[in-house]
């Protein structure tokens, strides 16, 4: 059950994110300035039903979190691309090529097989509060450290490390999930008492608004593969510093499951490359997410609607 709702995790946020980003872009002229970034994001219904299935999301992950293994749960994340991709085809008719298909179902095939053939576990339950606090410092220094590089930068890189700023944010979000939905578990009444829980509310929210500025920063393909790549590499880094994971030790194993794990590699990133996802959003001035879909449509007939309320 757990692969089950990390899928559906996958899902919902593919959507979301494509929902988040589009509802960015309905305002051209993005000010810098954060109280107008927060006032496009809250005056915009595509970007809040965005959020509400990133929490519905959250839900699921949370789900899965609790049910299995942090680094089998994450990783299992990576099928948003594949799923967004799927999304610029069907739901928004972005140009295709058969190799994109083909790197999708690569993709997905590769994720099942290293899986299967690793069979990563997780070690203890309870990290010491000394660990926690290394892992912390060392995340918020590289989400730091990625927040200081992003300033002054052209939009592909900035949009790329401020994603990589929201990923490790959001690896660590993955850990403190799994132990605060323990803890909701075995003692609802202590949740509120756990230091994890408040924790998890403040770092969940610093990575939400990175990821947002990641959005809004540059092309999609940018901010995008830096989330989707890196959130399941730290998630799984900050799994084994914390729960002390395993894999199989068995050699046939471990080739086939690395063997797996580059191909999965190789076929993200054909996905990322490919005109599919890097050509979306390069120009928010022609919304081109939007393609030819029935969203795009819907979207047509408000504009027109405004336009004639205008001359009017």
């Amino acid at each position: 059950m757990a692969m089950v709702f990390a899928l559906l995790t996958a899902a919902i946020n593919a959507v979301a994110s494509v929902l988040q980003r589009l509802g960015l872009e309905q305002d051209v002229a993005v000010d810098e300035e954060a109280e107008s970034f927060l006032r496009n994001m809250l005056t915009s219904p595509i970007w809040l039903v965005g959020v509400v299935l990133m929490g519905l999301g959250f839900v699921f992950q949370a789900i899965a979190l609790h049910l299995g293994s942090i680094v089998v749960v994450q990783p299992l994340l990576l099928a948003e691309l594949p799923i967004v991709a799927l999304l610029l085809v069907v739901w928004y008719h972005q140009p295709h090529r058969l190799s994109d298909l083909l790197a999708m179902i690569g993709a997905a095939a590769s994720l099942g097989i290293a899986l299967a053939a690793l069979d990563p576990t997780d070690g203890p339950k309870h990290p010491s509060l000394l660990r926690w606090s290394l892992v912390l410092l060392t995340t918020a220094g590289i989400a730091g450290g990625a927040l200081l590089l992003a300033r002054g930068r052209s939009p592909g890189p900035r949009a790329l490390l401020l994603g990589l700023s929201a990923a490790s944010g959001f690896g660590i979000v993955a850990a403190l999930t799994k132990q605060s939905g323990d803890v909701l578990a075995s003692s609802p009444s202590r949740l509120l008492f756990t230091w994890q829980v408040w924790a998890l509310a403040l770092v969940g929210v610093a990575s939400f608004f990175a990821m947002q500025r990641a959005f809004e920063a540059g092309p999609f393909a940018a901010s995008q593969s830096a989330i989707i790549l890196g959130t399941p590499l730290f998630s799984v880094l900050v799994g084994a510093a914390l729960f002390g994971c395993s894999a199989s030790s068995v050699p046939w194993r471990i080739l086939v499951g690395a063997l797996a794990g580059c191909a999965l590699l190789v076929a993200t990133w054909w996905l990322i490359a490919s005109p599919l996802v890097a050509g979306a959003h390069d120009d928010p001035t022609t919304h081109r997410l939007t393609g030819k879909g029935l969203l795009a449509k819907a979207l047509a007939r408000r504009r027109s609607r405004k336009e004639r309320d205008l001359l009017q």
